[in-house]
């Protein structure tokens, strides 16, 4: 089975490996544990690989201004005064990199649902418990994270943003 993704010039072809899926068994319903295991290197989708950590970095370099500047400056733009490096460090995240990578991590966020639906489906195997216990996780630790450590963490709205996906799909209308 070929799934494509593509990401604007870029094609990817994912074979979907069920060599090790038995013939005639179906895994929803089988009453033998269901193992989780990580997904082979020859199963990942490389180009949303470069992507999430393209992501990763700039929401790194977004995350930069929330740490280094007191709350009441935040979203009054860039410094006065900055000259130099400074001023081309914080025009070029302003500019360049503020608003815009959350949006490149939401979209990956959907795809990765995607991704992980269609090869449940196509390997016979459950994909609502797992997925909602994917998100109960990462719901539990983006409060941990919000709660303990920084108050701008967006995994809960990622978790809450799934649930309200895994509704619109899966309850009956």
């Amino acid at each position: 089975m070929y799934l494509n993704f593509e990401l604007g010039s870029v094609m990817e072809k994912v074979i979907v490996n069920t060599e090790h899926v038995e013939a005639g068994t179906n895994h929803a319903t089988s009453s033998s544990p269901q193992v989780f295991t990580p997904v082979a290197v020859t199963e990942r989708i490389q180009a949303l690989d470069v992507v999430r950590g393209f992501a990763l970095i700039g929401i790194f370099l977004m995350n930069i201004e929330f740490f280094n500047r007191v709350i009441s400056d935040l979203g009054q733009g860039m410094p006065t005064g900055l000259t130099g490096l400074d001023w081309l460090a914080s025009y070029f995240i302003a500019y360049f990199v503020a608003g815009k990578f959350w949006t490149i991590f939401s979209l990956l966020f959907g795809m990765g649902f995607a991704v992980m639906l269609t090869r449940s489906e196509a390997k016979g195997q459950r994909f609502l418990l797992p997925y909602l216990r994917r998100i109960l996780a990462l719901a539990v630790f983006g409060i941990c994270h919000h709660i303990l450590i920084w108050p701008g963490d967006i995994l809960y709205s990622y978790a809450v943003a799934a649930l309200g996906l895994v509704m619109v799909l899966f309850m009956p209308a």
